[in-house]
């Protein structure tokens, strides 16, 4: 399996916004909730899976077979002469983010006198974009007197793959952990730079629970 990730461009016209605000320098020191909340959701991090999928004529095991019907193909596949084989890259690609519309005015804490803020930002997310991934083909060969790879075949290599793709980003595997720990450290960067042009000199920036961990 290879992989990569790289860092989407955030909203950056909203973020610049924030920064550059026209107002006087003391008030300008004061950020709002709802100027957080207006930037929506924010993509921090995205990643690229991608996977190879063989089909082959020699594929099936005898432990696969479960019926009358499959073990007489499988027989009749042996003697056939030829080769029959697909193969196939599967691209899947993933976000991690945070909804800022999920953000409360209790989440900002401020100390003016002493240039301090405390931010709570709402918990990473991480979900698949699109439904299907992408699938490409890289070799297929049928010749002799084998069966053409069928799209039924295709598609049943698609969804496994989708189902696999998934599995590897629940919470609690390590590509999950990776993707939520960059996100963070991505998302404290972006905010510290906009709350220092603010003129806040202590910044804590905290995350709230994951709701996966929530529930």
């Amino acid at each position: 399996m290879r992989s990569i990730m790289r860092y989407i461009p955030l909203q950056i016209l909203l973020l610049l916004t924030l920064l550059l605000s026209c107002k006087p320098e003391e008030e300008r020191k004061v950020i709002q909730p709802n100027e957080l909340r207006e930037v929506g959701k924010l993509e921090l991090v995205e990643y690229r899976s991608e996977e190879i999928f063989v089909i082959s004529s020699d594929q099936k095991s005898l432990e696969s077979i479960r019926s009358l019907e499959e073990a007489a193909d499988y027989l009749s596949s042996l003697f056939e002469i030829g080769d029959r084989i697909g193969i196939y890259s599967f691209d899947f690609y993933t976000i991690a983010y945070i909804n800022l519309y999920d953000l409360q005015d209790s989440d900002l804490q401020y100390d003016q006198e002493n240039k301090s803020i405390q931010l709570t930002l709402p918990p990473i997310e991480v979900e698949p974009i699109g439904r299907g991934g992408t699938l490409k083909l890289l070799h297929e060969r049928v010749n002799g007197n084998k069966k053409s790879i069928t799209s039924e075949e295709r598609q049943n290599m698609q969804r496994q793959a989708v189902v696999l793709a998934k599995q590897n980003i629940r919470p609690g595997t390590p590509k999950y952990q990776e993707l939520v720990t960059k996100a963070q450290s991505k998302a404290q960067a972006y905010f510290s730079s906009i709350l220092r042009a603010r003129g806040y000199e202590e910044i804590e920036i905290r995350f709230t629970q994951s709701y996966e961990k929530a529930n």
